[in-house]
């Protein structure tokens, strides 16, 4: 009881398997019986009882709040809810002294600030514990998953004056889970006399670097945060006056690159939106008048994957007069995003130009005619019956209502082969029954289609909600 084992790590790792190192002791077995005694515990020579988890007590059931065994290791042939014993194919209980387990999904992270468990089946749920005998001490290796950073934002200059920030945008919406900031040039900024830091140093303690999508925040410094988010654990104080804040480890002064979470682990930046990295004396306009320096940072995202429902498959339409396509849902599906992949076909271009077709319906590299309606004609004009393009979303650029085309920020009509764009108010639900169209925005208003050539096999996903 109370014999499980704690460790914490000092950064993020994610990984994919686990490795289990049995390094001394007489291992631990189950009924007294130390003579078979099991590296890992055991309880006969097929049933295991090392769990890894981050509780200590587990209401659930023993397997409920499992990190290890993973619950899609299809090494696992079987498991015993009441004791918590399992088996694993191949694997020796009283003689394994090395272990190798699947993590789940295989991409797991142990995060800092947390503990985690090594503890036996029994222990986790208290059960007849009082048997159980020997000890392990044991190493753990993991198999670490890479890292992929993708670039958010480069190049941007801010400083500590009165409205110093720098301003970016993206070009699509990213999710994702963390952000790395790496400092590029300048001098580095710092308030009053300190030494400059390359993200905004007031001493070797504190940063006062934020993201925000404002400039100013009546709330307070961290009212308004993106980062540092309210739930990183690696922010160890807060100065609500100045929108200062200590980072666990880091350096305000020397330190060149740094790692932050971001909300709740998966934040998504918009197109359409600015963000500002912003001092946080700029941000609650306190005296920035002896803030010295500046900087050139680039940014860099870890996605999140985004989970993309099929809607509709192999959808084709065309330019022409009627030549739309159509669909339906054989149930309600609510989401946010939609996604449309361009599968086959020439892609469809006005005025003949099919050598430069763009996979979405283009009218040179700048506009786009596809659209979703529940109609085929709209009298009110190509907007006023659109789901796509959605009149909230903010990476449309400009309509042309004349003829039914827009233009989409950072995209170009004649490369583009996925497209991923809102739906109305990030909520909008297909409902059965419903025929939906994917129509050519001059089809839509029953003008000038005679000179649109070509045409596209689309594939719909849908981020649900």
């Amino acid at each position: 009881l109370d014999g499980h084992g704690e460790f914490t790590v000092s950064q993020k790792v994610c990984g994919s398997k686990i490795r289990f190192e049995h390094k001394s002791g007489p291992g631990i077995f189950c009924g007294y019986d130390i003579n078979q005694a099991g590296s890992f515990s055991s309880c006969g020579s097929t049933h295991f009882t090392m769990h890894l988890t981050d509780v200590t007590t587990c209401a659930g059931g023993t397997f409920a709040c499992d990190i290890i065994p993973a619950y899609d290791d299809n090494s696992i042939t079987g498991q015993d809810q009441t004791h918590g014993h399992y088996s694993i194919t191949g694997a020796h209980s009283e003689t394994v002294t090395e272990l190798e387990l699947s993590l789940p999904n295989d991409n797991f992270c142990f995060v800092p600030n947390k503990s985690y468990y090594l503890i036996h089946g029994e222990d986790l749920v208290d059960d007849s514990t009082s048997d159980n005998a020997g000890f392990s001490v044991t190493d753990i290796f993991i198999e670490p998953t890479p890292v992929k950073w993708t670039p958010l934002a480069s190049d941007v200059a801010w400083n500590g004056n009165d409205d110093g920030y720098g301003a970016f945008t993206v070009p699509r919406t990213v999710c994702g889970s963390n952000i790395r900031f790496v400092n590029k040039s300048g001098t580095g900024i710092h308030c009053g006399s300190n030494t400059p830091g390359s993200f905004s140093a007031c001493g070797s303690t504190l940063f006062t670097m934020h993201i925000t999508n404002a400039t100013t925040c009546p709330g307070g410094a961290f009212a308004c945060d993106i980062i540092p988010a309210s739930d990183d654990n690696s922010i160890t104080n807060r100065d609500q006056t100045k929108g200062h804040y200590s980072i666990a480890g880091a350096h305000a002064e020397t330190v060149t690159e740094i790692e932050l979470s971001l909300p709740n682990n998966n934040f998504c930046f918009e197109s359409g939106t600015t963000y500002y990295l912003i001092h946080g004396e700029d941000l609650v306009d306190d005296t920035t008048w002896d803030n010295w320096g500046n900087a050139v940072t680039d940014i860099f995202i870890e996605e999140t994957a985004t989970e993309w429902t099929p809607l509709a498959s192999s959808i084709r339409w065309d330019g022409t007069s009627g030549g739309y396509g159509s669909f339906t849902v054989p149930q309600q599906v609510c989401a946010s995003d939609i996604l449309f992949v361009h599968r086959e076909g020439p892609g469809i271009e006005c005025g003949n130009h099919l050598a430069a077709a763009g996979s979405f319906a283009a009218c040179t590299s700048t506009y786009f005619h596809m659209h979703v309606t529940n109609v085929t004609t709209c009298a009110g004009g190509p907007f006023a019956c659109d789901i796509v393009p959605a009149s909230d979303d903010n990476s449309i650029t400009s309509r042309d209502g004349s003829f039914g085309r827009y233009a989409i920020a950072g995209q170009d009509s004649m490369q583009v082969t996925e497209l991923d764009l809102s739906l109305p108010a990030n909520d909008f639900c297909f409902e059965v029954g419903t025929t939906y169209y994917v129509i050519h925005g001059e089809d839509l208003m029953g003008i000038s289609t005679s000179d649109n050539v070509g045409y596209s096999v689309t594939d719909i996903y849908v981020q649900t909600v």
